[in-house]
């Protein structure tokens, strides 16, 4: 009868091993992240490999996997670092709207300056001490309110969601823009024959108001409205 595999370790349990038996290797996770870090914010998330932290460090690439096993866990090492260095509070004035929403702001200038990271939480899950620390301050800021922990976990998420499909939203702008070679003015030359054929037919009544009415709000007036949308609708959960 073949033995069961034994379940692999994760990254975090093994530093907090190295931690405890007082290791002390030539190259360490903090050095690691770093060097990622450094090369994220010069190049980009696909700059982000074993061959180049390794060169970064001045180390053989394969030295490296003594310490992150895989690509994957090279990348929860960074967006821990990154999460390490977003700007948040240390302490919650007791203002839980305030607070939330001052956290928020946070969130999306960092995200913005580094929308990769966004790409790192929706495909890396972590454990590591920066975004346990910056998920419990969230958490914090609606503790108290009655709410459950499952509720407290979906209002915290959905700042966070809303933050993220703006900043993503504002990428995807950018990049469509490069791609096509055309400025916003441009695009609606382009477009004006077909938009003018849609509106005449009749059929789409709310795509004519969007185009005769809609002011299009830009992505910081979005923030702000949308922000004050869910931040209305915990302070009417809470009048339940």
């Amino acid at each position: 009868m073949e033995k069961a595999a034994r379940p692999r370790v994760g990254l975090w349990k093994r530093l907090a091993a190295d931690e405890r038996e007082g290791r002390q290797p030539r190259l360490t996770h903090e050095r690691i992240a770093q060097a990622a870090f450094a090369i994220a914010e010069d190049e980009g998330l696909d700059g982000v490999t074993m061959r180049r932290v390794a060169g970064e460090l001045g180390a053989a690439t394969m030295s490296l996997y003594r310490y992150v096993e895989s690509k994957e866990e090279l990348h929860e090492l960074l967006l821990d670092e990154a999460i390490g260095r977003m700007d948040i509070p240390g302490d919650r004035t007791g203002d839980w709207r305030a607070d939330l929403r001052d956290l928020a702001v946070r969130q999306f200038a960092a995200l913005r300056a580094r929308p990769w990271i966004i790409t790192l939480q929706s495909t890396v899950p972590t454990l590591g001490p920066n975004s346990l620390r910056a998920s419990e301050y969230a958490l914090s800021l609606v503790d108290g309110l009655g709410f459950t922990i499952d509720e407290m976990m979906q209002i915290v998420g959905l700042v966070k969601g809303h933050v993220s499909t703006l900043v993503q939203a504002e990428r995807l702008a950018e990049s469509e823009r490069r791609r096509t070679g055309m400025d916003d003015e441009q695009w609606q030359a382009a477009h004006t024959p077909y938009i003018k054929d849609l509106m005449t037919s009749g059929r789409y009544p709310y795509f004519e108001r969007i185009v005769i009415e809609a002011e299009h709000f830009a992505i910081d007036a979005s923030f702000e409205f949308g922000l004050d949308i869910l931040l209305d609708g915990v302070a009417a959960r809470l009048g339940r």
